[in-house]
């Protein structure tokens, strides 16, 4: 029971979170809908246990009393698994800090290429195949490639949460725009809110730029990662084909998300 309350918890504030963020939907939609949502959960936390002691105090009786009872006792579950939902939300996101990469620091580049070895090998090997997957480390993420990036202006963060660094991430500015040219998670700590919170401290690092919007690529067959950008407000603009050598394409689509004016000041 506690499973199945929690789940639609979940459900519930989890939607009114995208909701408020997203500018997929206009807010004359988005706002009602979050209130009716809210006002769903509210009837949860506060319907129930009036139920509850109604049943206990005016109909009487054994059967009242137990329903009563239960209703009373499925309110403090109900009440429970709400807070520890909502504390569990807001903790995944302010728990994540992004610590910058000091290329003069030999270890941490090369933690960082191995990080990002073990995960497109993980990632992307049934959707590249290894051949490509290798020949993209090598020539994107060995420790080389990431020293020279930085030099062009990249900057390389690695997310951790609670000490643990559980992913990184890599941007720069172009074209009117702050380009994500990188952002992975160790497979065991996607689904935990980490990027909606990268999301945000790009947004901030791009109005703090007087930049507009956020912009990336991501292959055609990356299903999982297509469905999280568009969950979290990006909106694909257009189709793209590049040249990497070696034989080797990548076949991308180029997704967008709109800063808001005013964001991250």
């Amino acid at each position: 029971m506690d499973v199945l309350i929690e789940f639609l918890l979940s459900l519930i504030l989890e939607s009114s979170f995208e909701l408020a963020r997203s500018k997929r939907v206009s807010k004359w939609v988005r706002y009602p809908l979050i209130v009716l949502l809210s006002l769903l959960v509210l009837s949860l936390i506060i319907g129930t246990p009036v139920l509850g002691v109604y049943l206990i105090a005016v109909t009487g009786g054994s059967f009242g009393v137990t329903m009563g009872v239960i209703l009373l006792a499925l309110s403090a579950l109900i009440i429970y698994l709400f807070v520890r939902k909502v504390r569990a939300v807001m903790s995944s996101r302010s728990s994540l800090s992004f610590d910058l990469l000091d290329i003069s620091d030999e270890s941490s580049v090369n933690e960082l290429s191995s990080m990002a070895s073990e995960i497109w090998h993980e990632h992307y090997e049934p959707i590249l195949g290894r051949a490509q997957v290798d020949y993209m480390v090598e020539r994107f993420l060995s420790p080389a490639a990431i020293k020279e990036q930085v030099g062009e202006g990249y900057s390389y963060r690695f997310a951790v949460a609670k000490g643990r660094k559980v992913g990184f991430f890599a941007y720069y500015p172009r074209e009117g725009a702050l380009y994500l040219s990188k952002i992975y998670l160790y497979k065991t700590e996607r689904g935990k809110g980490y990027s909606r919170a990268i999301l945000d401290h790009l947004k901030e690092v791009a109005a703090s730029s007087s930049l507009p919007a956020i912009e990336l690529n991501v292959n055609k067959h990356n299903d999982a990662s297509i469905a999280v950008y568009e969950k979290l407000g990006f909106t694909r603009l257009r189709e793209e084909k590049i040249d990497i050598g070696g034989g080797f394409f990548m076949d991308d689509y180029v997704y967008r998300y709109a800063v808001e004016e005013g964001e991250g000041k």
